[in-house]
């Protein structure tokens, strides 16, 4: 899941604006993204020059195996998301410390450096954040009060599982609509145990198994 990602060049800094949940907004014509397809054609060349021929089209039907795609819910999707740009800012020697130009006006401000600024441009970009926002939200607007009670059970399950083990998640405090998970702000909070993190650890997978087991049974 983890992936290094180059910082954008330019001013990119009216690329990056504050949404109520924390997130990061970019307009995506700005940043150049990369596509490993040279790489597999350089792979396929190797294995060729390796093998001595080309395979044909029945050995290629033969040796082909498609696997299915599991879908995420929007959740899920957002948290990897999050673990993908975290381990980029990671890769680039940052991390995340806000938004620039907002609340820190002081333009020697660390958070308002052109550097820092590429990097949170180039990472929202690699890990698509803001399309994962924009589902989480979707998801979330017209949720039930009901909805809303069962969501937030869930994640006090969630987070009593993560600082069991080790994990460093603070109170909740629920934000305008009643939920008390705050999205991918409240993330940049949590303080992993050592050798842990958001993008490699399986500790968000089964904590979320699990708060979905204990949370349905009450």
């Amino acid at each position: 899941m983890a992936a290094a990602c180059g910082g954008g060049g330019g001013d990119t800094s009216d690329d990056v604006t504050l949404r109520s949940a924390g997130a990061i907004a970019v307009d995506a014509d700005d940043v150049a993204t990369t596509t490993s397809t040279e790489a597999v054609a350089a792979a396929g060349g190797a294995g060729e020059a390796d093998n001595g021929a080309a395979p044909n089209d029945d050995e290629t039907a033969n040796t082909t195996t498609t696997l299915p795609q599991e879908e995420l819910e929007p959740g899920e999707a957002l948290f990897e998301a999050v673990g993908v740009f975290q381990s980029c800012l990671d890769a680039e020697g940052y991390e995340f410390i806000g938004i620039p130009f907002q609340g820190e006006t002081d333009p020697e401000a660390p958070v308002n450096q052109q550097p820092y600024i590429d990097a949170l441009v180039a990472c929202a970009a690699r890990s698509q954040i803001q399309e994962r926002l924009a589902e989480a939200d979707a998801a979330q607007a017209d949720l039930t009060p009901e909805e809303i009670e069962d969501q937030n059970r869930q994640f006090i399950a969630f987070r009593d599982c993560m600082v069991g083990r080790g994990w460093g998640i603070p109170d909740p405090v629920p934000n305008e609509q009643g939920l008390l998970f705050g999205g991918f702000g409240s993330t940049t909070s949590w303080v992993a145990p050592p050798g842990e993190s958001l993008a490699s650890s399986d500790d968000i997978g089964e904590c979320t198994s699990e708060a979905g087991i204990s949370a349905g049974g009450n």
